[in-house]
């Protein structure tokens, strides 16, 4: 028989599980009512030699996404709470 730790990592400290299986979790249950993510400050795309760089040496800024964003969006497209998925969509 597993232990309670076994079951529940004590790392967790129940933001992913509760003991009964009808209760969503608290970080679902927190993207039903929060505000979207906020965009970066306007001044950060208004850099030009800070983009010449990215761009002239594209290989230094590999960004690896171990998400399938396209996926999560398809999952996610009847989430009450659009505003939220679509900010978080942009920033991954």
């Amino acid at each position: 028989m597993l232990n309670q730790c076994g079951i529940h990592p004590h790392y967790a400290h129940n933001l992913m599980w509760e003991d009964s299986e009808d209760i969503i979790s608290p970080a679902a249950q927190y993207s039903l009512f929060t505000d979207p993510l906020p965009w970066p400050p306007s001044y950060v795309f208004q850099n030009s030699a800070a983009a010449e760089t990215i761009l002239s040496h594209l290989q230094l800024f590999t960004i690896t996404c171990n998400i399938y964003v396209n996926v999560l969006k398809s999952v996610l497209v009847d989430h009450p709470n659009p505003l939220f998925v679509n900010s978080v969509l942009v920033g991954l």
